[in-house]
């Protein structure tokens, strides 16, 4: 199985990440990972190209967390 991941968002923008996931399947990837979509309709998107995709979430990644005091 071939898992083909994308952390082009971050750089490129959410459209070149979405022409790499189709190239990645035209080259034969069985799975996609376009990794950090930013919002709903990315995410709805992603869930939307013609073959299985991975996704990882994390709750509060952009939060700094609150300071502890003792």
């Amino acid at each position: 199985m071939i898992v083909a991941r994308t952390d082009a968002i971050a750089v490129e923008g959410f459209e070149p990440a979405m022409a790499r996931a189709h190239a990645f399947r035209e080259a034969g990837a069985d799975v996609g990972f376009v990794e950090a979509p930013t919002t709903p309709e990315q995410i709805a998107a992603i869930g939307r190209l013609p073959y299985p995709q991975l996704m990882n979430i994390v709750i509060a990644a952009r939060r700094r967390s609150a300071p502890t005091t003792n």
